[in-house]
């Protein structure tokens, strides 16, 4: 009976490529989880198909309890630490996500939700 010993630096190759895989499935599932939360927030109806190029105005209906929900849960955020480097290498800044949210959150004195 013979019996295979991987070299360390085989080992640390196979971990390394089973930590990156495992990283790309934990930001695709995030992404789709905030991306079902999201659409659940809003009730969508479907828009009849455009006739021309021509920008006509239309109008969103959101629900205030459905802001109010949202408000919610974007002060509850948990954010993480700083990234470590100046760089995108390690996804989006922390500082332009949480000016991206505070840009977009509806505000409670009306904002951007409640323009006429």
């Amino acid at each position: 009976m013979t019996m295979q010993i991987k070299a360390p630096a085989a080992v640390a190759a196979a971990t390394e490529a089973i930590d990156k895989d495992r990283r790309w499935l934990l930001s695709t599932a995030a992404a789709g989880i905030a991306a079902a939360v999201a659409a659940s927030l809003f009730h969508a109806h479907p828009a009849a198909a455009a006739t021309s190029d021509t920008i006509r105005p239309f109008h969103v209906n959101v629900p205030d309890e459905d802001l109010v929900e949202l408000r919610k849960r974007l002060a509850a955020t948990r954010w993480p630490d700083r990234e470590t480097v100046d760089d995108r290498s390690q996804g989006v800044q922390l500082a332009k996500l949480q000016h991206l949210v505070r840009y977009g959150a509806p505000a409670t004195t009306g904002g951007r939700w409640r323009r006429g």
